[in-house]
């Protein structure tokens, strides 16, 4: 089965009474970058379900040539492309 679970409004409302911005005033830099970091992803997936184009992504993908770079160029007892594709 596949069940349709309507939105609630909860975006309109959020928009309305300013959240993100009002719950940044008075917090030290970590609480500011990570509430900004939510509303980024919230905005995210209230535009599109399966996000392809995301910054995540571009650091995988960059990661990804990165330990195959080194892979070819490093000498092989070093692990470092091995680490770096694991945690991909």
């Amino acid at each position: 089965f596949i069940i349709h679970v309507p939105r609630c409004g909860g975006t309109s409302i959020t928009k309305f009474h300013k959240v993100g911005p009002k719950s940044q005033e008075g917090h030290n830099i970590y609480h500011r970058i990570g509430i900004k970091y939510y509303y980024y992803r919230y905005k995210l997936l209230e535009q599109s379900n399966f996000p392809f184009l995301t910054i995540e992504n571009c650091i995988v993908l960059f990661e990804v040539i990165l330990a195959t770079f080194l892979y070819f160029f490093l000498p092989p007892d070093i692990p470092a492309p091995y680490i770096m594709w694991t945690t991909a």
